[in-house]
C-alpha cells in the first residue's frame, strides 16, 4: 500500500487495511499486487481522503477511588480502598501517605512496612494510560504503637505480710509477643526471715514469687532483675512491710 506516493505498509494478505491516529489533513492511497517470485502488478486507481481532526485525547481523569481503610500489625499498616472507573481504564493507583506519594500499584490494596511508632494518614489517586490523575480519596488513618520492651508491671511496694502467717506475693513482668524464656533473680538486699524468693515458676512466663511464713516484724528491701530471651533486662526495687 502507498499512501501520498510513499510505500506505507508491507505485504498485506486481507484486501482492507485501517490506518489510525492521523492528524488532520488529505491522504491518497494505492496498491499494487505482487505474487511469490515477486511480480508486481500497475499500481491501482488511488483514493483520497480527508481527515477533518486529529487523533482522539483522552481527557477525562477516572473517577475518585474509595476511601481506604487501614489495619495495622505490628509495624505494617495495610491499606486497602474502592475501585475507581475510567471511560478507557485505570492504570494504575498511587498511594499517598502524609501527602506525599510512596507507591504506584494496579492492585486496590498495599502494604506499608516497617513504619515508626506514630500516626500515618492515607489517601489514594487514581490515573489512566493518558496521564489523567483522579482527585484524591477521602482519608484514613493508622497508629502504630511503640513496640513493646521488657519491663516490671507489679508495683514497687508489694503486699504488706502477716507474722507467722503464710506469705504469697506475685512479681510479674511484661515483654514483647513471641516465645522467650526469663530468668528472675534478687541482685541486692533481702526478702523478710522466713519467706523465699522464687525466681522461675515457669521458664515461659514472665512471672516470680515470694513465698513463705514471715518470722520478724519490719520492712525489708530488696531489687530483683529480669532477662529475657533476646539478652534484654531490666530492675526493679520492692518493698515488703511485715506487721
Amino acid at each position: 500500500m502507498y499512501r501520498n506516493g510513499v510505500f506505507h505498509l508491507g505485504e498485506l494478505l486481507n484486501p482492507f487495511y485501517d490506518d489510525t491516529n492521523l492528524p488532520a489533513g488529505t491522504y491518497t492511497y494505492a496498491v499494487d499486487a505482487t505474487d511469490a517470485a515477486g511480480n508486481a502488478s500497475a499500481r491501482s486507481n488511488s483514493v483520497t481522503v480527508t481527515v477533518t481532526s486529529g487523533p482522539l485525547v483522552d481527557v477525562t481523569p477516572p473517577s475518585v477511588p474509595g476511601t481506604p481503610t487501614t489495619t495495622v500489625v505490628g509495624s505494617t499498616v495495610g491499606v486497602n480502598w474502592g475501585i475507581s472507573f475510567d471511560d478507557t481504564a485505570v492504570a494504575g493507583y498511587r498511594v499517598l501517605r502524609n501527602g506525599v506519594v510512596i507507591a504506584t500499584t494496579n492492585d486496590t490494596t498495599y502494604s506499608d512496612f516497617g513504619r515508626a511508632a506514630g500516626t500515618y494518614t492515607y489517601r489514594i489517586v487514581a490515573f489512566d494510560a493518558a496521564g489523567n490523575s483522579s482527585a484524591a480519596s477521602g482519608s484514613a488513618s493508622a497508629t502504630v504503637a511503640p513496640p513493646a520492651t521488657l519491663a516490671f508491671l507489679t508495683p514497687s511496694r508489694l503486699p504488706d505480710a502477716t507474722l507467722r502467717q503464710a506469705y504469697l506475693a506475685y512479681i510479674v513482668a511484661e515483654d514483647p509477643p513471641g516465645p522467650s524464656s526469663f530468668r528472675f533473680r534478687v541482685v541486692s538486699g533481702r526478702v523478710p526471715a522466713g519467706t523465699r524468693f522464687v525466681g522461675n515458676t515457669l521458664a515461659n512466663r514472665p512471672e516470680a514469687r515470694v513465698t513463705g511464713t514471715p518470722t520478724a516484724r519490719g520492712t525489708s528491701t530488696f531489687t530483683v532483675e529480669v532477662t529475657d530471651g533476646t539478652g534484654a533486662r531490666v530492675r526493679r526495687t520492692f518493698t515488703i512491710t511485715v506487721v
